[in-house]
């Protein structure tokens, strides 16, 4: 392992212990933090944002049962990006056609915005999508190739036992396209389950993105009885469970709000008892991206939906113009639309 490699990833591994949020505040701003590094923030604490100090938690539907639940490990990684020259081109091209575009549902992903952050700028709407249009461009140019994968070889081996059902749980927050490929490397036994696109030219564009990481991706009904076998068999599952449940779904709580979330979580965590994986993979520069996880015990998976909020509000509100999900309207709590 190279002096750079070792510099580029922090893993803490406190069993039993009370959740303390990662304080990821800097990563954008400061580059990576590196192995010793006071990540950890004292208990009670929940991140370097003022409001959410303060109360804010409990306003957001942060319980104290969520903030007790220990995790088992949690690690961060930062992945070199090297763009090519061709790739780079293509970036610049698309934000630049895409400052005349119109950006689509400004009023909605503003409204939702300003739910978990009333101080988010009025201009948050283009910025997210020049960010999306950007992402896009690397996506569709084969950039997953240039993202260097070699810093994953200094996690530890946790994160790479195969035969441990798991249930890898996000959202679409930074380059989750990428992170299913780079949850593929650390767990060759893993499958993402999504449903599938509205228009066949949408589903096309996806599989044509997800055949440079050859992440084996089920759709619908398909992929929900395919995670079941992979469970069965001791994989790992990756789901996005951010969008309109098909059916009626069932009570929880979306970025700080009252909701219907979809039942699948808790259904696969009663059959199959997987470990319960929580992370993102977000631009942290032009030349990097943060790869970060928790891992948690089976058992956290009946309050799934809290603990993602717990992560993802500080994730958000870290870097808004990154949560890609303030597109969907599916996403904006029920009894607004």
């Amino acid at each position: 392992m190279s002096m750079m490699q070792s510099r580029m990833s922090a893993c803490t591994k406190p069993p039993g212990k009370p959740l303390r949020l990662p304080n990821t505040s800097r990563i954008l701003f400061e580059g990576p933090l590196v192995r010793g590094s006071n990540h950890r923030l004292a208990e009670g604490q929940l991140g370097g944002w003022p409001h959410l100090e303060h109360g804010g938690a409990q306003q957001l539907g942060f319980q104290p049962l969520v903030r007790s639940l220990p995790y088992l490990d949690h690690c961060r990684v930062v992945l070199p990006f090297r763009p090519s020259r061709a790739q780079n081109l293509a970036r610049l091209g698309a934000k630049i056609l895409a400052g005349f575009l119109p950006v689509p549902r400004r009023a909605d992903i503003r409204s939702l915005a300003r739910q978990v952050d009333a101080a988010i700028p009025s201009d948050l709407p283009r910025r997210l999508f020049l960010h999306a249009v950007e992402q896009a461009s690397f996506l569709l140019t084969g950039g997953w190739k240039n993202l260097d994968l070699r810093p994953l070889g200094t996690l530890e081996k946790v994160w790479r036992r195969q035969g441990v059902p798991t249930l890898f749980l996000s959202m679409h927050h930074g380059n989750w396209e990428w992170l299913s490929g780079v949850l593929h490397v650390l767990r060759p036994d893993a499958i993402g389950v999504a449903r599938a696109a509205h228009h066949p030219l949408g589903q096309g564009l996806l599989r044509f993105v997800r055949h440079y990481h050859q992440t084996p991706v089920l759709y619908d009904v398909q992929g929900f009885k395919e995670a079941h076998r992979t469970l069965s068999k001791g994989g790992l599952v990756a789901f996005l469970p951010d969008q309109r449940p098909p059916s009626q779904g069932e009570s929880g709580v979306w970025l700080g709000q009252p909701t219907r979330v979809t039942p699948l979580p808790r259904r696969w965590s009663r059959s199959h008892h997987p470990d319960l994986w929580i992370g993102h993979l977000t631009p942290s520069s032009p030349t990097s991206y943060t790869f970060e996880l928790f891992r948690y015990p089976p058992e956290a998976t009946e309050r799934w939906d809290e603990l993602l909020d717990f992560h993802f509000v500080p994730w958000v509100l870290q870097s808004p113009d990154l949560h890609f999900g303030f597109f969907h309207r599916r996403l904006v709590p029920r009894e607004t639309f």
